[in-house]
Order: structure tokens, then C-alpha cells, then sequence
């Protein structure tokens, strides 16, 4: 067996920039270079309610980072918990998070980490919003 071979890269997905509905699908507790938590939620991406109700799927494994380690109310994490869970209870684990059907806007990915341009054939899109309930 040679090792004369590039590894294929992983491509996340890319739609156009817009408002979705997205439903979430997977949550993953990360650390930015062991220093911050942050949590990735993964979203499918619909045109519309009665497109999710239709199975008409834009995309899928849309992601979403939310910093964890500074949560309050105001902050991106504090707005996603307070819409998920409007009585105001928190999840006992973030995998209470998933299944949930939200309105979301989505942006393109142009740029790295270090605000570096990044080639055209590495944007990807990512849930920058989560703006409502469906």
C-alpha cells in the first residue's frame, strides 16, 4: 500500500447568504486551541416551514458556534436557549438542544480565523443568526 495519495478534505456546505428555517441535528462542546469552549450546533436547512414539512432539504450540517464561556441572557448562547426553551427552563444537556426548528440567517465564510482571505473553493456557509421559532 502507498502513501503516495492526498487526503481528501472535509467541505462543509454552502447555500446562499438568506433566512431558513433550520432544524438542529447535532451539538458538539469544542475548545479554541484548549483556551475557550465554545459550542458547534449543526443545522439542516430548509426554504421554509412547509418545505421542513415537505422534506425539501436546502442543506445539511449547516454549523453554528456559540461562545460558552462568557454566556449571559444578552449573548448569542443566552438568545438560542431562551427560544428553545421559552419558560425559561435550561437544558440538562446540550443534546436537548437538537430536533429544534428555528428560523435562522445564514452567511458565507470568507475569511479565516487570522482575517486572512480564504481561496474561493474553501467559503462555506455557517448559521450566524438564530432569529425565531417556527
Amino acid at each position: 500500500m502507498s502513501d503516495d495519495f492526498l487526503p481528501s478534505l472535509f467541505r462543509r456546505p454552502r447555500v446562499k447568504p438568506g433566512r431558513y428555517v433550520g432544524v438542529t441535528t447535532a451539538v458538539e462542546k469544542r475548545s479554541y486551541r484548549g483556551a475557550r469552549d465554545y459550542l458547534m450546533v449543526s443545522f439542516d436547512l430548509f426554504e421554509s416551514a412547509e418545505a421542513l414539512g415537505n422534506g425539501e432539504q436546502v442543506a445539511h450540517d449547516v454549523p453554528a458556534f456559540f461562545n460558552i464561556v462568557k454566556a449571559g441572557s444578552l449573548s448569542k448562547y443566552g438568545r438560542l436557549l431562551a427560544l428553545v426553551f421559552p419558560d425559561g427552563g435550561a437544558p440538562g444537556r446540550f443534546s436537548d438542544l437538537i430536533g429544534k426548528a428555528l428560523e435562522v440567517e445564514v452567511v458565507t465564510v470568507e475569511i479565516d480565523g487570522s482575517q486572512a482571505a480564504l481561496p474561493e473553493a474553501s467559503h462555506y456557509s455557517r448559521v450566524s443568526e438564530v432569529l425565531g421559532r417556527v
